[in-house]
């Protein structure tokens, strides 16, 4: 009886943060197959394509302006 209490209680100390561990992968795995629901990954995915432009026209401060506003709504 007292190996059965102690497996039970060790189940029940992994399964919560195996449950979390799961649903935060979902998420993750959501929002990579979702970008267009993802607003900082659409964003990220566009500044990385239009680097160049952002670069060369000093747009920098206002695309990172941008990115921290996305950030702060989530």
């Amino acid at each position: 009886m007292n190996r059965f209490s102690k497996d039970m209680g060790a189940v029940d100390e992994v399964l919560p943060k195996a449950f979390l561990d799961a649903a935060q992968v979902m998420y993750s795995y959501k929002n990579f197959l979702y970008p267009a629901r993802s607003p900082v990954f659409t964003h990220l995915s566009a500044t990385l394509a239009g680097l160049p432009t952002i670069r060369a026209s000093q747009a920098q401060s206002a695309i990172q302006n941008e990115f921290d506003k996305l950030q702060a709504s989530l």
